[in-house]
């Protein structure tokens, strides 16, 4: 969280975000998202989630699916949720 915190001082354009849940537990990871979808919608940063968790992929406006280093599928979400409301 620290990391992510130190990286938004300079208002990033795109913020990467590897795995930033998977260490936390349930409600310190819905904190985190709801911080980043903050970020999202306060300053139009750009955020890219890379995560195993496909429950998080209901918050995101459009979704990328790999497998062996290819996408395999691109999903426009339409209707993307609050991250409050992520449940897994």
């Amino acid at each position: 969280m620290c990391c992510s915190c130190k990286s938004c001082n300079k208002n990033p354009a795109i913020l990467l975000c590897d795995e930033l849940t998977g260490a936390l537990d349930y409600k310190s990871a819905i904190d985190v998202l709801s911080l980043i979808q903050e970020i999202n919608r306060k300053f139009n940063t750009t955020i890219l989630i890379i995560t195993h968790n496909a429950a998080i992929g209901e918050m995101a406006n459009r979704i990328y699916k790999f497998r062996s280093g290819e996408v395999k599928d691109s999903i426009i979400n339409n209707n993307p949720i609050d991250a409050m409301g992520v449940e897994w």
